[in-house]
């Protein structure tokens, strides 16, 4: 065949045969999700091979490949009918926050317990710098170690459970019926559908509810993260759509979680989240009055301090402060060895859904001390009080026996909502057997 060009411009040749690999899943502008995964899978072998020095020789059997490949993507036959799963787990899997730590907590139980599991990752459309975002750290070993499986909307499957967590992540999907055929559905409400003041609407839930019943043939039902959640969303929806139960963070406590942390002299307040004013109090006196910057409190700070510091609540070297940025130090030894007291206040403007920071300050036995609106989530696992109250409590519980009470209080809690077994229960709830 001759090709004769009548333009003087860089042109190039694509195989677009219908046994070609590429025809499907590259076009101008897109890659399709089986693409990216196999690219973050050989992406990541050569990082390792770059690193360790091993052999770069990949074996031609299966049972011995060097990185994990999209099943379309493997020579040999192809399974008859749909690959089965136990549960999964549908996200925005790159937004590094409560929300991917949850996932992770939530994933490692079911395969602890011996479920098979799976995650589609949706790509928040309302936000453009989500397209760039790479799973979670944690949560991309998984799938690079082949403990769980990368699925697309078009991967045909089968599962007992699909859990939607992000709601905002499917406000905006594809217009056509995913592989997946879920027998139930259910999404977490882990964020507001809006905030209180009005300044910012994340997702609707009648359109949420429609997009996955339209994706995967099955109506879902809502589980809010918090009773606060359930409050906001209950009046939203037929009450046949909403559970009954609070779909809590899952936490295993540390062996810290008793051990109680008295000693002579001043304790140390801090707080561990995102450096962002919606996070800080929004209220110049509250904000004294929570975290003092007068020296007359020790405050450890991960997260960075950048939001008060410009908006003058802070100087940029308070004295008795220590400050970390985030990530500069890990959370196990923040919590470990940096404070005696979580103290957590944020934006009038603000409402968070449960807390998973604080769930984690719990579990390694930081006494939390919280305004008044966390209590139906926490119960009596922590301690609440007025802004200008704070400095009186944590003067009250610093003594050894109030402490370790308070500490106790937490670990109950933990043991009865939010540890892995409790998480097994809510799944046994919603028809997924395990052994």
């Amino acid at each position: 065949m001759t090709i004769t060009l009548h333009i003087r411009a860089p042109l190039a040749f694509a195989l677009m045969d219908g046994a070609n690999l590429t025809r499907d899943d590259m076009g101008v502008g897109y890659l399709a999700p089986e693409r990216r995964a196999y690219l973050r899978g050989y992406k990541s072998w050569h990082r390792e091979i770059r690193e360790s020095g091993e052999s770069p020789y990949m074996p031609k059997s299966l049972e011995q490949r060097r990185f994990v490949a999209p099943a379309a993507y493997l020579p040999g036959v192809r399974p008859e009918g749909p690959v089965r799963y136990d549960v999964v787990f549908a996200s925005e899997f790159g937004f590094l926050a409560g929300n991917s730590t949850s996932l992770f907590n939530e994933i490692s139980v079911c395969l602890n317990a011996g479920l098979r599991v799976g995650v589609i990752p949706f790509q928040n459309g309302l936000i453009p710098s989500a397209s760039k975002r790479q799973f979670s750290r944690k949560i991309d070993d998984l799938v690079l170690t082949g403990r769980v499986d990368r699925l697309s909307l078009d991967t045909v499957a089968e599962t007992d459970l699909l859990v939607v967590r992000w709601p905002t992540a499917v406000q905006v999907v594809q217009d056509k019926a995913a592989g997946l055929k879920p027998k139930k559905a259910v999404i977490v409400s882990n964020h507001p559908p809006f905030e209180p003041s009005g300044d910012r609407r994340s997702y609707d839930i009648g359109v949420v509810t429609r997009n996955i019943e339209g994706l995967f043939g099955v109506r879902p039902l809502w589980a809010p993260q918090s009773e606060q959640i359930g409050a906001m969303i209950a009046p939203l929806m037929p009450a046949s759509d909403l559970t009954s139960f609070s779909w809590k963070g899952i936490i295993e406590l540390k062996e810290q979680a008793s051990h109680n942390r008295y000693r002579a002299g001043r304790p140390t307040i801090g707080r561990h989240a995102r450096d962002d004013a919606a996070k800080w109090p929004s209220d110049r006196k509250v904000f004294k009055q929570v975290y003092p910057a007068d020296g007359s409190a020790s405050v450890c700070i991960l997260g960075g301090t950048k939001v008060p510091v410009q908006k003058g609540f802070l100087p940029r070297n308070p004295p008795s402060w220590e400050i970390y940025a985030f990530n500069e130090i890990s959370v196990e030894e923040y919590l470990s060895e940096k404070i005696d007291f979580f103290v957590y206040f944020h934006s009038d403007g603000w409402l968070e859904a449960f807390g998973m920071a604080i769930l984690e300050a719990m579990s390694y036995g930081v006494v939390c001390v919280l305004p008044h609106h966390f209590e139906p989530p926490f119960k009596d696992a922590a301690v609440y009080a007025e802004p200008d109250q704070v400095k009186d409590v944590i003067n009250e519980l610093w003594d050894s026996q109030r402490y370790a009470q308070q500490q106790q209080r937490a670990v109950r809690f933990i043991e009865q909502e939010c540890t892995p077994e409790a998480y097994l229960r809510r799944l046994a709830g919603l028809a997924v057997e395990y052994n």
